[in-house]
């Protein structure tokens, strides 16, 4: 299937500006692999399995997000899921509704929130508020589409450790790792995200034969990775997390396990002082 962006919302930390970065490495991965699984272990919008070429036919995508397993999971069953722009009235008591258990609303919520960002509070709530940027346009998703593209998928409502752990995956997929950065996000949920998590899920990841995670740029966590017999580079990215800011140049790291990096060996790590996230 020719790929059109299908990404059905913005997600804090969303990588498909990675798609220049992952795509030789799917590539690699599709000629040692038999049958070539895309296993999206903290999985957001699915902006990056969705702008491969071609996009993954058999893909697991997984989240300890209740909210974003729902809106997939309705996806897949071709389920109503209400879209378009919602003014700050409006916008606010649709909140409350979700907040009350009303998660259809979820989709439209999050396409109406200050950057696009699903927040919660240590109570579960999500609590983002209206994003009041003038002019905005909210673009409606062809939900037939992306049913049909995601067919095959499964989609998990679990965390990290049970992903990588679970025998019903297959060992020679492609695991996909991109956690909250350390030093930067403490989670993406109510659930903490600790630096004992950041090394439990790097041993984990080391012991699969094909593996790409992101992560902070800094000695710390390529040392992780590097331990657990990774490839590990800093790669840039521009940023643009608030609504309407400018984006700023930055690196990420990008570790690599069991596939080719040739087009990466201009952005091979070196550890440094001013990347040191200790």
């Amino acid at each position: 299937m020719k790929n059109n962006d299908l990404t059905p919302f913005k997600w804090m930390g969303g990588k498909r500006w990675a798609k220049s970065l992952i795509q030789p490495l799917w590539d690699d991965y599709q000629k040692n692999s038999f049958l070539s699984y895309w296993v999206d272990v903290c999985c957001g919008a699915g902006g990056l399995p969705l702008n491969l070429d071609p996009i993954p036919h058999f893909a697991i995508l997984c989240d300890q997000s209740q909210a974003l397993t729902d809106f997939w999971n309705a996806v897949s069953l071709g389920r109503y899921i209400p879209q378009g722009y919602l003014n700050e009235e409006t916008y606010y008591f649709r909140r409350n509704q979700y907040n009350e258990g009303d998660r259809i609303l979820f989709h439209q919520l999050v396409s109406n929130c200050y950057g696009g960002r699903y927040r919660v509070n240590k109570s579960g709530k999500f609590n983002t508020p209206w994003d009041k940027t003038p002019g905005r346009k909210v673009p409606k998703r062809d939900f037939t589409v992306l049913k049909k593209v995601t067919s095959s998928w499964q989609f998990r409502n679990q965390g990290y450790k049970t992903t990588l752990t679970c025998g019903d995956i297959p060992e020679d997929g492609l695991f996909f790792f991109d956690p909250p950065y350390w030093g930067v996000e403490t989670s993406y949920t109510d659930i903490p995200f600790t630096w004992d998590d950041q090394a439990q899920a790097a041993y984990l990841l080391g012991q699969k034969e094909f593996a790409i995670a992101f992560n902070t740029c800094c000695d710390a966590i390529a040392q992780l990775y590097t331990e657990q017999g990774f490839d590990v580079f800093a790669v840039p990215k521009t940023h643009s997390i608030g609504a309407g800011k400018k984006g700023s140049a930055k690196k990420e790291l990008l570790a690599v396990k069991g596939l080719t990096v040739k087009t990466l060996e201009d952005f091979r790590y070196e550890a440094t002082r001013e990347l040191n996230c200790d």
